[in-house]
């Protein structure tokens, strides 16, 4: 399960009822640094890095899971927004990669691919991440 959470100190309360009707909870304090945008479609993608409206250096780091409850998933790419060109493609639902990028500002595009080459019939889950300004 993904909890999104703000940048910063959070604090998650969990409250559970046991079968016989008793009550307990906990609290866990947790430090998130950045933050993930949350894909729009029917999956599990989220894209964690570069962060949104950041300065970075190429090569840039991109970061994205797809926990794909379809079973359906089994590539992702980064694609330049303005130009529509493909940065990356790869297979798995784990995005990992650093890519050389010339200076400049972008949009970027994190989908989630129905093979490792292709997307899904209709059209592909997206995240969007930027702008990133890149030294």
């Amino acid at each position: 399960m993904t909890i999104p959470m703000a940048s910063g100190n959070n604090n998650i309360s969990v409250l559970c009822k046991d079968s016989s009707g008793a009550f307990f909870s906990t609290h866990v304090n947790t430090a998130v640094s950045g933050g993930c945008v949350f894909g729009q479609g029917p999956g599990d993608l989220v894209g964690c890095l570069p962060e949104f409206n950041s300065t970075v250096s190429s090569p840039v780091h991109f970061v994205a899971r797809d926990q794909d409850p379809g079973n359906v998933t089994h590539g992702m790419r980064v694609i330049n927004s303005s130009t529509q060109g493909v940065l990356y493609q790869g297979c798995g639902r784990n995005l990992d990669a650093w890519i050389h990028i010339a200076p400049g500002t972008y949009n970027f595009t994190v989908e989630s691919l129905y093979t490792c080459t292709e997307p899904p019939p209709g059209s592909a889950e997206g995240v969007q991440i930027g702008p990133v300004t890149v030294n």
